[in-house]
């Protein structure tokens, strides 16, 4: 019998609704259900908090960063770039949907001493400033470029954005799945009115690209169960490749690859 679904974190008025478009629900959802921070978090953004299942065992802390693009450093923006929608006028203020990460090193023995690198996840002594994997220094890098964060989806004033990062259990989050947080994505781009919303998919599963793995069992991608199809894709890939490669893979006879495993030793 299959296990029902995990609730899925949410705002108290749960039947709450807007209406118009997106700039202005935006903006209620900002007035009418956030705390404002009493600062800018960096130069032209300005962070809003609201929390999700309060009281319950899937209680998370959502942060809505509104970032103004003539205060900010990043005025164009690079997934508008890559999924093709460079024509679009760059808009004066864009809004970013995040869940922080709830990993706690000190809950690790095996990571006493250490620090993950916000950047490229990777762990580093907690003296270093500079990551050796990466070369970056984190601390010195605006929080909206983190790949730590459990959620995060940024929607441009126009109401076309891209969903940069989904990180469920496997990822290090504490209480959320994968589903879960994509439920809140979810439902809040239903509840904003978003128009238009990219992700580019690299997600993995075991060390193996899931974009691949996830066609093979399920017919379409992990994404695609929630309605994301191919967009654009590299080095002269198209949609028709993309379907014909899946097809291949889901049809590939298993004996095969069992053959190719046969005689390994466990664990060696």
């Amino acid at each position: 019998m299959a296990e029902a679904p995990e609730p899925i974190p949410w705002l108290s008025k749960d039947a709450l609704a807007y209406y118009a478009p997106f700039r202005d629900n935006v903006r209620q959802l900002i007035k009418n259900e956030t705390e404002p921070d009493d600062y800018y978090v960096e130069g032209g953004v300005l962070g809003h908090t609201v929390t999700l299942a309060a009281g319950t065992a899937y209680e998370a802390t959502l942060r809505v960063y509104e970032e103004t693009m003539l205060e900010s450093t990043r005025v164009h923006c690079d997934c508008c770039r890559c999924i093709g929608w460079h024509h679009h006028p760059v808009t004066r203020k864009q809004y970013h949907f995040i869940i922080h990460t709830d990993f706690r090193v000190d809950l690790k023995p095996e990571l006493k001493g250490k620090r993950i690198c916000q950047l490229c996840t990777a762990a580093l002594d907690a003296r270093e400033k500079v990551c050796a994997a990466c070369g970056e220094n984190d601390s010195e890098t605006s929080i909206l470029d983190y790949q730590t964060h459990l959620m995060h989806g940024m929607l441009h004033a126009n109401g076309c954005g891209h969903l940069k990062r989904i990180n469920g259990r496997e990822a290090g989050s504490r209480k959320l799945s994968g589903q879960q947080l994509m439920g809140i994505w979810e439902k809040i781009c239903n509840l904003l009115r978003a128009r238009e919303v990219s992700v580019e998919d690299v997600s993995q599963k075991y060390g193996v690209e899931f974009r691949l793995l996830n066609p093979v069992a399920c017919g379409q991608t992990w994404y695609g169960t929630y309605g994301y199809a191919f967009g654009k894709g590299s080095f002269g890939n198209t949609a028709a490749s993309h379907c014909n490669a899946a097809e291949r893979l889901r049809g590939f006879p298993l004996e095969s690859i069992r053959d190719d495993f046969a005689g390994m030793v466990v664990g060696a």
